[in-house]
Formats: C-alpha cells, structure tokens, sequence
C-alpha cells in the first residue's frame, strides 16, 4: 500500500479487474489489474489498528522483561524480584553459586514468577470448601448455568462429604512438585482404571512435549496444542496377544509430573504463561495437587540422590537461590526452599479461584488415603506409597505398612495361588527347575494334497505361474523398471517385491539365509522372534481372535508383531540408530512349541487369513534338495523339530510312519500346497526358487545385490553366522558360457542372469588403529582400598557433598544413584558383582547389553560425541542402555519380556581388533561417561595383583592379555609383556580411576577390595550381602555362582 501525499489517500493494487470509485467498487473491462482509491478515513483506521497491535506487542516486552511477582510489580519497585527471587536473596544466591565447584552446562531460562506470599495456613480441605463456594457463586454471576450449580461430576452429602457417580472430566493434570507423590498419583488413578502415566510417555518425556508444544504456540502465526504427540500409548501390558486391545493405540487420561529439568528446563505451574497454555485448550480438565508439608518435601528431594534435582533447578531453571557453606546457610536454604513450595501452591490456588469452569481437587498428601476417595469414587485400597525407579512388584507398600510387612504378606498370598496352581490337572513340564504349565489345546486341523506324479520344478512352475499372470493382465514386479529410481549410491536397496514379504520356507531350507540376505539389502527383516515375540505365536494368536472375532474387520494377523527396533546394519553414530520400523519380510513364521503348534502354510486357513488382510503381499519360497534337506534336520539338535511335528503337531506325509519316505512327501506335498495356492490367487506376488540357483537368480526377482547372498546358520555370533557361498565369484560371473546359463530375457522382460553362484568378497575386519591411551606413574607408597576411600570421604565431607550410604532412605533397597559403572578389569569379580546386583532386584548387565557388546557401544558413542557439533553430544548408553526382563522373573509373571533400563554396567570394554577400547584405560572415556553423567557411580573392585595375573593367564591360556598388547597396545611401564609389566598396568589403573574420581567429586566412588567385598560392599550398597557369592562367566544360569563364607557386616 502506498500513500499519496497530494491528495491525502491511498491506493492498492489489486488483481481483480474492479475499481472503487466514490467508495464503490465498479467492474473494468479490461483484463489489466487497476488501482484502487481508499479515503484517507480508512487509511486512519489501519494507522490505529496498527499502533494498538504495537503497543500490546512492547507491553508484553515489557512483561516479559519485569519478571517479577505475580501481582505485576515492575522491577523499579521496592520489592522487585528477579525471576520470583527477592533481589538481595538473588545476590547471595550469585554469591554462593560462585563457589560451586560445579556448573551444569547453561540452557536459555524461560521466565518464570510467583506469588510473593507463601499458601495461607489452612488445610486443604478448608480451601475445597471455600473454593467450592466461591465457583459456584462466580459460574452463576456469568450466567453460565439457569440454575445453582451442581457440580457434573461431584456432589456434596449431607454429612459434608462429598463422593462421585462419574468419572471425573478428562485429562487430568496432576501438578504436584516431584517428591509430592507424583507417582503414588498414578499408580491410584491407574488401579482406578484410567490410563495413567508418570514423566514419560512411551519415551517422550511430558514435559518436553509440553515445552515443544508451548513454544510453537508462542508463534502468532501457529498452534499447538499442549499435548501434541504425547497423548497416546500402545497398549501391550498386561493384555493377552489375543485380547483384541492388544497393540492398539489408548489416549492417555492421567499426566503425573509433568515438568522437565533439562536441557530446557520447562514447569507448567512455575513458568509464564504455563497454567494459562493447559486452561486454553481444556477448560473443563481436572487438576489435582496434593500438598505435603513443606519441610518433609525439602528433606525428602534432598535425599533423592543428593538433592540432584534441587541443583538442577538453580542452574537449568533459575529456581529458588540454594547454598551449601555453614550451618546458618543450610537452615537459610531450606527456609528458601519450603517457601518456594508454598508459593507454588498458592500460585495454582490464586489461578483455579478465577477459573471456576475447571475440577480442581487438593488434598493433603499426610491423610490423603482417608480423602481423596471422596473426590474420585476410586477404592481407598488402590491408594499406596509408591516410589519411582523400583520394579513394579517393590514400588508400592499399603499406607502403615513397611516394605518388609507388605513383601510378606505378598509372598503369602503368592504361596496360597501356587499351590492351587498346582492342584489343576495339566501338563506339566520342566524349564531350569521351574515349573511351568503348558498349553495342553489340542493341534489345529491341517492338510496337504497329494504329490502329483509328475512334479515341476521351481523354474517350470514359475515359467507357468508367470504365463497365467500375464493372460490375467497382472504385471510382474521384477519385470517393470526400477532402474531410474535407484540412486547410484544406495545400489542395494532397490526392492521390487511388494511388501510384506512371507518367507514360507520349511526350516533348514535357508529361513536365515534369506533374512540375512534381505538386512544386507536394507530391508527390515526378522527370523523367528520379532523382539521377544515368536513370530509363529503371533500369527496364531490372531488367527484365532480373527476367527472368533465378531469385527467385521477381523484380527490382522501381523497385530503386535510388525515392528522391530534398527540396530543392526547401522553405525551406533547413525540417527536411525535403535529406532522403531516396520519388519518387511518374516522368515521362519512357524511355532512347534506343544498346544501351539501352528504353521501358516500347513495348518488350514493359515495361507487365507494372511490373503485377507494383504491381498497384494508377497509369498516366497525356497526349496531343497529333499534328501539333504531330510538329513540336515535329522542331523540338526538331532531330529528333535520332526519328533515335535509328530507329537505335538500331528503332522505326517501319505504313508504316515515317520520314515524317510514320509518326510519326502511330506515336503513335497507342502510345496504343492503353496502353489495351488499361488494358482488360485494371483494377486498376491509369488517367488519360488531352488537354493541351488538362488545365488544367481534372487537378485533378478528382488533387486537386492546376490552379492548379499551367503550360506548363514542360526545359533552362531553376528560375524561367525554367514560364510560365502562356493563357486565363482562376481568378478567372473561374465565368464560363464551359455551352455550353464538361463535366460530369462526370452520375452525381453529382464536380464540374462547367471545360473552359476555368484559369492561375497572376503569380509575385511576393521583394521582402524587403536585408539590414544594412557595410564599414571605408580606411586612408590600404594594406599589399600580402605585408606583411598577414608581419605576421598574426607575430602567429600570438607566440601559439603553428602555420602549416599550415609544419607539414604531406609526404604530403598538401593543407595548408590545410578548408572553404575563398574570398571573392575576382567577376572577381578565382573560376573560376581553383575549377579549380586541381579540378585539385589537391580537391572544388571554383563559384558552385553541384548544383543550388543557394551564396550562396542561406548566406543561407537564416544566417537559419535567428538565428532558431533550439537552442543549436547552423544549420549554413552545410547542403544544399549535397556535389556529384556527375562531372568529372575517367572514365565507367567506380567514382567516378564518387558523392556527395563539398566542400572548397573560390568565389563564394559571390548578386546575386539580395530574397536578395542576401555573407558577407563582411552583417554577421555570417562570424561565422556561424566559428561553425561556427572551424579552417577562408578565402583572399583580390586583384586591381589599376582592373583588377578594368575587367573588371567589360566583363562583360554592367556589370550586376553595377548589381545590387549597385539590389538590394543595396552602394556605396563616396563613394556615388555611380563609379570611384571602386567601388575605395573594393573597397579597403573587403578591409580588412574582414583585420580578422577579426585578430580569430579559429583561422581558418587566406591572401591573394596575383592577379599573384603563379602563384609563390607552391602554398607555401601545397600544390596544383602547374602547375595555376593563366587560367579564364573560361561556357567548356566544355576551353576554361575557358588556361595562364600559369609562374614559379620562393617557398619562402621
């Protein structure tokens, strides 16, 4: 728009073939755009409207800039406040975080206010009722209800009670500060029945949602709304396969501690404009607060590992000043802190008074199981204590019980369901001196027809099927063209078959050859198990919930089993690196287990249901040589996967004997079986080869390089599986003559391939140098672990740092904050200490994390994080920080296969050639575990050095040492590889460990000597000392550990 100082308008181009004269618009002919005359009143009218927008814009500056109390009082005022802080307490805040000798990296602080009074002293119950009182008379002065109000959910008794019909409106914020029962809250709405959660959900933690969330709408020109992407969970817990919620998607109704620390610390309830963000877009939601006593909650985060949080809210967020010099300074801080508590609630209270549309609820934490009952119709009983952290079968105790009582009277209760358990009459069989009960159902009906005569094979039926297809006009994948959508340099992922792919080979027909082949390819793909789940368990399941399900959509037969977590093929440093993605090709889809027995292309409907749900996937399958195939599994765990066809599935050939003969036509009848089935649906796509000829035919059907292709058994280590195929290689391939070629190009739809097998180059190991190390000089006069952790608690307690064994909670089996790191050099007590943790109730790890080598994570991670330009980093324990509840957890316990964190880490390195690396040996390994982890542990357990060399030379005769100084470098001061240089290596360690945990005090350090462990490590621990017992790596799970002498614990 521009202004003609002439004649005092304005004009506007305008694309439309219409002019405004004399304030109306008329219509040219002509198709050139023309300019408009606007009078000078309605360009006044802009000029304001443009002024008002810019002064609300400076006073929000301005707000934003006083961040002061929340009455709005600026900061030229006599009681202004810096970041709700009285400014002469922000001083000496300044002052004494000054002489921290720590500082958390710095984040840009949101700002935030409070009230500058703390909560009146009146109960919580005297402010529910005059808060009742005070909505009721604010929701009918603006005539928001014709009549009194009754409260839609809650309503009073006569007695003065109040109690519900109705569940309480939806979602529900509970806005307590940590350590005020956030996750005692949502274990009692959860027993309730509501879907709860506490900080996470799934793994994307509340109240970075909430800030991401808040931050866009902050942006005039977007909205979000604050829970965005984190108001669902998968519902897979506690829920049989085939209960048809298995697997589905539930909104979440409960949000428990709703507030993150870092990096960007974000509270709801403390930081501007939070509380107005939830109210905007749910009015009508319910919020809770249970208030506890002020003191109690300062004490109580204290304790929480050292008052971590506290510091992480002077210097993430800003919060309430802290300090930690003299005792005046100690009471001062707490004063500081238990008045930061009450303003908080007084700040919530002040905002629901005037916001009557919302259901507020506030109880008092101290007699809340007597009172909340009133509010939510919940039962009394589902309210308990419950502790974050701890397994679900320890979290909780009943109110007036101790953890020991409850344990008890658990056990007593467990004891009573045993043994009625084991009074059925079922099957019982033996797994590792456990019980279990099996599913005696009996087999599912099957069939098979009969072999043909005269049987083609794979090339000639494929010739044929491909005819049938063309007459019907269905086109073929491998025959259109792929070539101009493959980049030049991700030449293997160029899949021409639709997906999912159902590898319908029987074992021992190349089931881990083919899934190998495709994960080579990049193509998700899974053998048997996806995570924790038998592939061949899942398709039954809901195979029957499909056929019983009265949904006119049925059971997907791939529901709960279609995603598996990206980890192999893919570098540690990759973004993609443990993510969750959809598995393309399922190999291996049968389960022989008894009363489960079940394969798709053998049991009746199997095939169809798999047609129902994917009409145009792809069926794939490889055949054998019959007598190979039927010595192979003779040979394989001998014989016993025919026995259980026998037994427990009913499955027999023609002649029905269980001979050699019987299996032949078994085999060939199940081939037959999948062609008619190919025959009579052709919309599906269809691959059959021989495995003789698949390495020079697969690529042409798949589009995955037969470089791929190699002879993989199950069983064996990732490197050791696969083997190269014999014969020529792809260099000479082009050599082969005619005479042993097949040419598929006879219809000019494809490329002459090669029947000859084409094979891999020789997998090159990775020869990168070993990485820079370094270790101290030994000191001539060497202190005993007790004499280094009396001089280091000493030096702890003159700078204020608390002790965890000297300040822990009664309550917690556990009193070292975790990670725990363990650093002990192989054969110095690894496995003893991974097994006494286990035995402690505490998630453990040896050597491996699943599936990968702990040591190759770190490693992966600490390269990751030199070479990342995010100010973050690398986290150390990425993708290898959570392992799968299996052992200690019964079968039919609801944990287990249910993925939990670890919290203790043991024999951490790797010896492997061109990836050896120790993070206590490397240099800048533990720099990068404390730059992550600043408040974890890392524990030393040392051993008599001339012990420690002897064991080390007895185990597989020596060969770790020679790893460490042909692959590693790793030598003594001497360099020469004897005794001696070894102990001096060894002595040389342990000084370097000591010297950082000098140097980073935050860290919580713990070193015993291995003799002494058995009388002292539980004072540090926590941990019974029942449970340290002598455990050898290799054993079986109940042969590992052999109990000692059991010594008096030191409790001084």
């Amino acid at each position: 728009m521009s202004q003609n100082p002439n004649n005092s308008t304005a004009t506007v181009s305008l694309p439309s073939r219409s002019v405004m004269k004399n304030n109306t618009i008329i219509t040219n002919n002509n198709n050139s755009p023309k300019r408009r005359k606007i009078s000078t009143a309605t360009v006044r009218l802009f000029g304001l409207i443009f002024t008002c927008s810019l002064l609300l814009v400076v006073d929000q500056i301005r707000r934003l800039g006083s961040l002061g109390n929340g009455n709005g009082v600026s900061l030229n005022d006599s009681e202004a406040t810096t970041h709700g802080i009285p400014e002469q307490r922000f001083k000496q805040q300044s002052k004494r975080q000054q002489r921290q000798p720590q500082q958390l990296k710095k984040y840009v602080k949101l700002p935030w206010s409070l009230p500058n009074e703390g909560a009146e002293p009146r109960s919580s119950r005297q402010f529910m009722i005059n808060y009742r009182q005070k909505q009721q008379q604010q929701l009918q002065q603006q005539r928001r209800l014709d009549t009194p109000l009754q409260q839609p959910r809650i309503h009073h008794s006569n007695n003065g009670t109040t109690t519900t019909t109705t569940p309480l409106p939806t979602p529900i914020f509970v806005l307590n500060l940590p350590k005020s029962g956030t996750e005692t809250s949502r274990d009692y709405f959860a027993c309730g029945g509501y879907q709860s959660s506490h900080t996470y959900v799934g793994r994307t933690r509340i109240g970075t949602c909430l800030l991401d969330n808040f931050k866009l709408s902050s942006n005039a020109t977007t909205t979000s709304r604050p829970l965005r992407g984190c108001d669902e969970i998968t519902k897979k817990y506690y829920l049989p396969k085939t209960d048809p919620r298995y697997g589905t998607n539930v909104t979440v109704q409960v949000y428990s501690d709703v507030g993150t620390p870092s990096p960007t610390c974000f509270y709801p309830t403390l930081h501007d404009g939070g509380l107005e963000y939830l109210y905007r877009y749910y009015p009508d939601a319910t919020w809770v607060l249970f208030v506890r006593d002020g003191g109690d909650w300062y004490e109580s985060m204290m304790r929480w590992y050292n008052g971590t949080l506290l510091r992480q809210w002077e210097n993430a967020c800003g919060f309430s000043p802290s300090g930690i010099a003299g005792e005046e300074e100690e009471e001062k801080e707490k004063q500081d802190w238990v008045d930061f508590y009450q303003r908080h609630t007084e700040k919530i209270r002040r905002f629901v008074l005037n916001h009557p549309t919302l259901t507020y609820i506030e109880v008092e934490l101290e007699g809340a199981k007597n009172v909340i009952g009133e509010y939510t119709g919940i039962d009394d009983k589902c309210w308990r204590h419950c502790l974050p952290g701890k397994d679900d079968d320890d979290k909780c105790v009943e109110i007036g019980e101790t953890r020991n009582e409850t344990k008890k009277k658990k056990k007593k209760n467990e004891s009573v369901t045993s043994q009625k358990i084991l009074e059925r009459k079922v099957t019982k069989g033996i797994f590792q001196n456990k019980t279990v009960i099996m599913d005696n159902s009996p087999p599912l009906p099957w069939s098979l027809p009969k072999v043909p005569s005269i049987r083609k094979n794979a090339t000639e039926f494929m010739k044929e099927l491909s005819e049938l297809k063309r007459e019907l006009q269905i086109s073929l994948p491998w025959e259109g063209n792929h070539s101009s959508s493959i980049p030049k340099t991700n030449k293997k992922k160029r899949l021409k078959l639709p997906t999912p792919i159902f590898i319908l080979n029987l074992p021992k027909s190349g089931t881990q050859t083919l899934t190998e082949y495709f994960k080579c390819g990049n193509i998700e793909s899974s053998h048997t198990y996806v995570y924790l789940t038998r592939t061949g368990d899942c398709l039954r399941d809901n195979y029957l919930a499909d056929a019983s399900s009265n949904a006119t959509g049925g059971v997907d037969p791939l529901r709960g089993c279609n995603e598996i977590s990206k980890k192999y093929h893919i570098a540690f440093s990759d973004p993609n690196f443990g993510k969750n993605v959809t598995v393309q090709t399922y190999s291996d889809i049968g389960t022989p287990y008894p009363g489960r027995c079940f394969y798709s292309s053998v049991n009746d409907g199997g095939l169809e249901h798999i047609y129902k749900y994917y009409p145009n996937a792809t069926i794939m399958l490889l055949t054998r040589e019959v007598d190979s195939w039927y010595s192979s599994m003779t040979k394989w765990n001998k014989g016993q996967l025919l026995k259980a066809w026998k037994h427990r599935c009913g499955f027999h050939g023609s002649i029905g004997d269980g001979s050699k003969d019987d299996w032949i036509d078994f085999y060939h009848s199940h081939t037959e079986k999948i062609r008619n089935f190919a025959r009579e649906h052709p919309t599906m796509t269809y691959v059959e080869m021989e495995l003789e000829d698949a390495p020079s035919m697969i690529d042409y059907y798949t589009g995955v390089d037969s470089e791929c292709f190699q002879h993989c058994l199950p069983g064996k280590k990732h490197h050791e599986m696969c083997k190269p195929i014999g014969g020529y290689n792809a260099s000479v391939s082009s050599n082969v003559s005619d005479a042993d070629s097949y040419d598929y190009n006879d219809r000019n739809n494809g490329p002459s391939v090669s029947k000859t097998a084409v094979t891999r180059e020789k997998v090159i190991v990775d020869n990168s140098p070993p990485l820079p190390w370094s270790l101290p000089k030994v000191p001539a006069n060497r202190k005993t672990s007790k004499e280094f952790m009396k001089e280091l608690n000493a030096l702890k307690r003159e700078q204020r740092i608390l002790l965890p064994w000297e300040a822990s909670s009664q309550d917690s089996n556990l009193k070292l904050p975790t990670p725990i790191f363990i650093l002990n050099l192989p054969k110095s007590g690894t496995q003893t200490l991974t097994e006494y943790f286990k035995c402690g109730k505490v998630e453990s790890s040896h050597t491996y994390v699943r599936l990968t080598r702990t040591g190759d994570c770190l490693r992966d991670n600490y390269l990751a994080d030199a070479s990342s330009n995010s100010t973050s980093g690398v986290d150390p324990l990425r993708g290898c920080n959570e392992i799968t509840k299996i052992y200690h957890t019964p079968k039919d316990h609801p944990d287990h296969g249910k993925n939990v964190t670890v919290e203790t880490f043991s024999d951490i390195g790797t010896p492997h050639p061109g990836r050896c690396f120790y993070s206590s040996v490397n240099d800048g390994g533990l720099e990068h575990i404390y730059k992550h982890y600043p408040n974890a542990t890392i524990m030393l357990l040392t051993r008599e050095v001339d012990s420690w060399y002897s064991s080390m030379t007895k185990w597989n005769s020596g060969s770790l040492l020679k790893k460490w100084k042909s692959r590693c470098g790793f030598h003594g001061s001497i360099g020469d590889g004897s005794k001696d240089d070894w102990i001096d290596f060894y002595h040389a360690h342990t000084e370097k460990i000591r010297n950082f945990a000098r140097e980073h005090l935050t860290m919580t350090y713990v070193e015993i000597e291995l003799e002494d462990a058995p009388s002292m490590i539980d004072y540090y621990t926590g941990v019974d000392v029942e449970c340290f017992q002598h455990c050898l790596p290799g054993k079986k799970t109940g042969e590992a550990c052999k109990p000692l002498p059991l010594q008096v614990s030191l409790r001084k």
